[in-house]
């Protein structure tokens, strides 16, 4: 028999941002939040209205308020649940630690290096507990996959690699403000991008597994980015990223928001005794092939629910044990993406010649890059980047030590 929370156990939750991804916390609370033992007391939200059921938080006795420091002027909450844009995942943390709350904040971490290494102090120095909402690394399959790693039964590992075509359509980078941005209209900086947004989840994900503790990720030593766009936007929608780490492996990260069809995300992971492999499309899930012929299956970590990470923080602050993803663990993926533009410099235009505007699919209308889908599955294959393809565009990106 499943044991009742009682009134002293329930986590009183803040809502920072409900509209867009915020949508997803806001249904698991509605729907799951009385047996999880969590409750909204507080909206921070300039436009609530983005939210489709923002009028049953309001029946339910949340208030809303014009910030988080506002908020905590008046009212006090165990968890501070954070899906606004980038660019003020900073502030928020830093208001709700400075006023006692633990956080679940969304991927990524926040938009630049610096930034992101002041989070990870003001944590430590809390004592709260803090998650970044990378789902993969709450999920059971990428966790056993990780102890194995950790536990040397592949060998050692030799490169990590992955792929992910997801196309976007105008409508995509014209939902606010700061979709495509370096910096907002305010002067804060964003960054956003395929590698620092959509699909940031996959590029900090070989970090992830290679952390040599349940809660760590390995480190980058160098980076060297081709970041290119077909878009009409600051920053890029396509990129080559490749890294060296601290555990002598490396990574090599293809990305494009300019194509299609959907593909991936796919990795394959080689080990000096083991080929990992993971494709989306399939139902395989994650596996690993020995050398001798032996197979481990580890499952599809896209098979469980997205807010798992939000059951998962909650249980963290019952029993103060760590949470698998803190800002230590997302650090390498903010650290990547600050020193890919670095390396890149001025982001690449397309030719416009490559560039066609079509139905992309389910995701609208928009536009995508001739031919760059086939250029990014020989750089997954061949274990290259978009220059060495040999394409005429192509442009080379120095080397960035971190």
């Amino acid at each position: 028999m499943k044991k009742e929370i009682s009134d002293m156990e329930k986590i009183k939750v803040l809502m920072i941002g409900i509209g867009g991804y915020g949508n997803q916390y806001v249904n698991a609370i509605l729907d799951h939040g009385e047996e999880k033992g969590l409750i909204v007391t507080g909206i921070v939200d300039p436009k609530p209205q983005g939210c489709t059921r923002a009028n049953e938080l309001l029946a339910s006795g949340a208030r809303i308020y014009d910030t988080a420091d506002s908020f905590f002027s008046q009212d006090t909450a165990d968890l501070a649940v954070i899906s606004s844009p980038i660019q003020y995942h900073k502030a928020n943390i830093f208001s709700a630690l400075k006023n006692g709350s633990n956080v679940l904040c969304e991927k990524p971490l926040c938009a630049g290096a610096g930034d992101a290494y002041e989070i990870v102090r003001e944590k430590q120095k809390s004592g709260r507990i803090v998650g970044i909402g990378y789902q993969w690394s709450y999920s059971d399959e990428i966790f056993k996959l990780k102890k194995d790693i950790a536990k040397g039964i592949f060998g050692e590992p030799k490169y990590l690699k992955t792929i992910v075509l997801w196309p976007r359509a105008y409508s995509y980078y014209n939902r606010n403000k700061w979709a495509g941005r370096i910096a907002d209209e305010g002067g804060r900086l964003v960054l956003d991008s395929i590698a620092n947004n959509a699909a940031a989840h996959y590029l900090h994900n070989m970090f992830f597994v290679l952390g040599s503790e349940p809660d760590s990720s390995a480190k980058p030593l160098s980076v060297t980015a081709e970041l290119y766009r077909a878009n009409k936007i600051e920053s890029f929608d396509t990129c080559s990223i490749k890294v060296s780490t601290e555990v002598g492996a490396q990574i090599l990260f293809v990305a494009s928001h300019a194509v299609k069809e959907i593909e991936g995300p796919c990795f394959e992971f080689e080990f000096e005794n083991a080929h990992i492999t993971y494709d989306n499309s399939l139902a395989t899930g994650i596996i690993a092939r020995f050398k001798d012929g032996r197979e481990i299956g580890y499952g599809d970590p896209n098979a469980g629910e997205n807010v798992k990470k939000l059951w998962s923080i909650a249980d963290s602050i019952r029993t103060g044990q760590k949470t698998s993803c803190p800002p230590e663990a997302a650090l390498p993926h903010a650290v990547c993406i600050d020193a890919a533009h670095r390396s890149c410099g001025d982001i690449v235009s397309f030719p416009q010649a490559m560039i066609i505007e079509d139905e992309l699919g389910k995701a609208g209308k928009g536009v995508y890059a001739k031919g760059v889908d086939k250029i990014l599955d020989c750089c997954y294959s061949e274990n290259i980047m978009i220059s060495e393809t040999g394409v005429k565009w192509g442009v080379p990106q120095r080397c960035v030590n971190v």
